[in-house]
This record gives structure tokens, C-alpha cells and sequence, in this order.
């Protein structure tokens, strides 16, 4: 039986070049968080801006809601084993987890003692949020093809994911206190009335994007209408 290989892509999404020779599958959600099967068409992303923005995406480890969860899990690394450290957090041979750095207490009563723990590692605000987007155009193109995800209206943001350009890209991050860590993660592009806005689901926390926005006015709105009944965003969610 011969296979045919998908080429659909022809040109890359963010640099334009000729992805027909494009031999690396670009992943929609990063492997780094979870390991997954799903992928964009070959040359949908070139060889190039692929390896990257694979790069790139190592950023959202350091983010103290993604990066603890996905060492407690023992989320497999590039070599395919469960990352022995990161950061602070330090995973042993039988799995026991244990972390390094200083807790500071907040405030205390009689009822109630609040510790801050340390950052797992030092964050890259703005590789952060090109990797966020990333992950949201990825998934713009998986969605609706690669062919609306080269639309003009998507410059901005490419230009930003691919270069850095035009400083920093809006996001609201919604974190689900209490919550258990999750089994199933993801994305989900919601259809605003002006915008693109796409939905990324981590291991306890939803992060949202508007690909066509650098104001975020709509960012909000929308997410909020994707909360349980009962939740509501918390304006320090924000950015």
C-alpha cells in the first residue's frame, strides 16, 4: 500500500516561505506539555520556524501553573522520560517530588496561615506570550485550515510569534482554584462577533488569546461566557 503524503500547506504561516519541502511535524498543542498525535499538515509550519518556536513554547514550563503540574505528573520530556528537575522542583528515581527555594509567609491569624512559594523558574513574560499565541494560531489553522490562518488580519500576530514584533500581545488567564489537575487538555476558538478568540486549556488554569486584537477589549467578555455558571473572571487574571 502506498500512503500519500499530506502537502496542503505550501506556504508557512508565519514566515511565508515555500513549506513544500517541509519534512517536521508541527504540533498543534506542545509536546512539551502533553505528549499528543495531533499535528498540522506538513509545510503548514516550515522545518524552520517549527524548530523555533518548539523553543520558544519551553517558556510555558516555567509558569508555575503549568510547569508544577507537569512535573508532578511526570509529563515526559525531549528524551522522552519524565524531567528529573526543573526549576526548583526536583523529581526523584521512585517519583517523589521535592523543592528547593525559600517559602515566605503573607499573612497569618488564628485561623489561617497564607505562605507564597517561589517561582519555579524564572518567567519570560513576553516568550510566554508568544508561545501562547503560537499554540492559538496552530490550532486557528488545524480548525479552519491554513489557508484562513494566512489571512492579513493575522499578520500582527504571526509577526509577533514569529519576530517579537509590536510588544506585548494580550491575554486573561482564568485560574480554577481548588481544582483538581486535569485529564484532558486542549484548545477551543471561540467566534466573537469581531474576532478570533481561542480557548487554551492547561492543567488546571484556561488561558485565552484574540488573534486580532492587541487591545484585548473583547478578551474578557468572552472568556467569561465560557465559565461555569457561578465563576467569573478575577480582574488580576488579566494582562
Amino acid at each position: 500500500m502506498v500512503l500519500e503524503v499530506d502537502r496542503s500547506g505550501s506556504w508557512c504561516i508565519y514566515c511565508g516561505a515555500d513549506g513544500r519541502t517541509s519534512i517536521r511535524k508541527a504540533h498543534v498543542y506542545p509536546q512539551c506539555i502533553l505528549k499528543n498525535d495531533l499535528v498540522l499538515p506538513l509545510g503548514v509550519e516550515c522545518d524552520t520556524c517549527n524548530e523555533f518556536h518548539g523553543r520558544l513554547e519551553r517558556e510555558l514550563l516555567n509558569h508555575n501553573r503549568i510547569g508544577s503540574p507537569a512535573m508532578i505528573l511526570g509529563i515526559p520530556g525531549k528524551r522522552g522520560r519524565p524531567r528529573r528537575r526543573h526549576g526548583i522542583i526536583e523529581r526523584d528515581v521512585v517519583g517523589k517530588i521535592s523543592m528547593s527555594g525559600v517559602a515566605k509567609v503573607v499573612s497569618a491569624t488564628e485561623e489561617k496561615i497564607e505562605v507564597a512559594y517561589p517561582d519555579i523558574a524564572p518567567l519570560d513574560d513576553g516568550r510566554f506570550r508568544r508561545a501562547l499565541c503560537h499554540i492559538a494560531l496552530n490550532y486557528m489553522a488545524d480548525d479552519v485550515g491554513a489557508d484562513v490562518a494566512q489571512h492579513p488580519r493575522f499578520d500582527a500576530v504571526r509577526g509577533y510569534v514569529r519576530y517579537g514584533r509590536g510588544g506585548p500581545w494580550p491575554y486573561v488567564q482564568f485560574m480554577y482554584q481548588d481544582q483538581p489537575i486535569r485529564g484532558a487538555l486542549g484548545c477551543l476558538r471561540l467566534r466573537a462577533e469581531v474576532n478570533e478568540i481561542v480557548q487554551v486549556r492547561t492543567y488546571v488554569d484556561d488561558f485565552y488569546v484574540d488573534l486580532e486584537s492587541r487591545t484585548g477589549e473583547f478578551l474578557a467578555t468572552w472568556a467569561g461566557r465560557t465559565l461555569p455558571r457561578g465563576w467569573a473572571l478575577h480582574p488580576a487574571t488579566s494582562a
